[in-house]
């Protein structure tokens, strides 16, 4: 019976070992399960996830290549717009460059017209100066000429002698070969204030056609153009003063074999007349750079300040220029008004020349002012409103009272 009961027990025992085998091998078959069960599902994610990924690359890639063809789209336009604009920047400079070659031929046959038609207005101004018939006091010709009496008394000497020889001996005077290389001169002085006019009055044209045809310049831009065209108008004026001045030295040099000292004498003081310091001092030093850099609100007070201080008093300096001239037309009648016609005959052609050189370099100052002063200004003024602008009446007032002031000379 005890071997009985033993073998129970051990069977139970048994029985429960098996047991438990099982309940740990089914935990671990579970576990593993379990385990798996989670790798599929973090699989799914994983694949998911990547298949997401995949789609947002695809997007961003097509994206990406959507950006690149809308550049390439606007990058090829901007080389368009560019080669346009380069077309049209070429077909400006050709026809700019036409504009400038039909200009340049033009401006030899404009040049010349101006020329004949300066020297003639010269001429007629000399020629009235002279038959106003008034004889100046001989301490006025003194001072006109800037000689001593007895040197004077000298030229006069000098330059009857010479007529009686040209008559007695049927010859012509001294003084011929002079005259003809006078005549040279004059030319060049003639035509250096016909291409200063000429060239002054197209490029006015051409400022005033170009700024009022177009909406292209704003006004500080317009201005900028003004003084511009003022400094290129400066630069005519001195370039014809550098080319006129110092004719009586220039002749000196060949007037060795001319006996009388005359037409010397009136050359060097005429020299002293067309140089005319008071002109140049005030018209070339007006203030661009002002004009240049002023807002619109200032234009007009700008403006009246270079007509006040600069533009006026050079072109009323230019008046006094001419009564000089007119005075200097009556030298040699009132030297020889006690001698023979044929004595003064004598010193017709040098003088005349010399004259009417200085009458041609004034008139082309006046001209210039007249077409500034008819032309330009008006076109300014209307271009600023100088007539009506709120802060800037005063000084616009003041400007058109200096315009009706010169306007008035010029058109004397």
């Amino acid at each position: 019976m005890l071997k009985e009961g033993a073998a129970a027990e051990r069977l139970l025992a048994d029985t429960e070992r098996q047991a438990k085998k099982q309940e740990r091998d089914e935990e671990r078959q579970l576990a593993q399960l379990d385990k798996q069960i989670r790798r599929m599902k973090e699989s799914e994610f994983d694949a998911q996830a990547t298949l997401d990924w995949k789609s947002k690359a695809r997007k961003a890639e097509n994206m990406a290549r959507v950006r690149a063809r809308e550049e390439e789209k606007m990058e090829a336009h901007e080389k368009w717009l560019a080669q346009q604009e380069l077309r049209q920047a070429a077909r400006a400079v050709q026809e700019e460059r036409e504009l400038k070659r039909a200009y340049r031929q033009q401006r030899n046959a404009a040049e010349a017209e101006f020329t004949s038609k300066l020297w003639t207005q010269a001429d007629e101004l000399r020629s009235t100066a002279e038959k106003s018939a008034t004889l100046l006091p001989r301490e006025e010709v003194l001072k006109l000429l800037d000689i001593p009496d007895d040197t004077l008394t000298e030229m006069k000497h000098t330059i009857s002698r010479m007529a009686h020889d040209a008559v007695v001996f049927d010859r012509p005077a001294y003084n011929a070969q002079f005259a003809e290389r006078l005549e040279a001169i004059r030319f060049k002085v003639a035509g250096a204030a016909a291409a200063m006019e000429e060239a002054v009055q197209h490029k006015a044209h051409d400022f005033i056609n170009s700024t009022n045809a177009t909406d292209a310049y704003d006004d500080q831009q317009y201005l900028m153009r003004l003084a511009w065209f003022l400094n290129d108008m400066k630069d005519e004026v001195r370039a014809l003063h550098d080319k006129t001045t110092g004719v009586g030295k220039r002749i000196q040099s060949w007037d060795i074999r001319n006996p009388e000292k005359m037409s010397l004498t009136m050359s060097l003081a005429l020299d002293g007349v067309t140089d005319n310091i008071e002109f140049r001092n005030k018209f070339l030093r007006i203030d661009t750079a002002k004009l240049a850099y002023s807002n619109t609100t200032q234009a007009c007070d700008a403006l009246a300040y270079m007509f006040a201080s600069n533009i006026h008093p050079a072109y009323e300096s230019l008046a006094h220029m001419k009564d000089v001239l007119d005075n200097m037309s009556l030298v040699v009648n009132s030297v020889f008004h006690d001698d023979p016609p044929n004595v003064a005959a004598t010193m017709t052609n040098s003088t005349h020349a010399l004259l009417n050189m200085a009458y041609a370099q004034n008139l082309a100052y006046k001209n210039t002012a007249q077409m500034l002063m008819s032309e330009l200004v008006p076109s300014v003024m209307d271009r600023f409103h100088c007539e009506s602008s709120g802060s800037s009446a005063s000084s616009a007032s003041l400007a058109l009272a200096v315009l009706a002031a010169v306007a008035g000379w010029v058109s004397l």
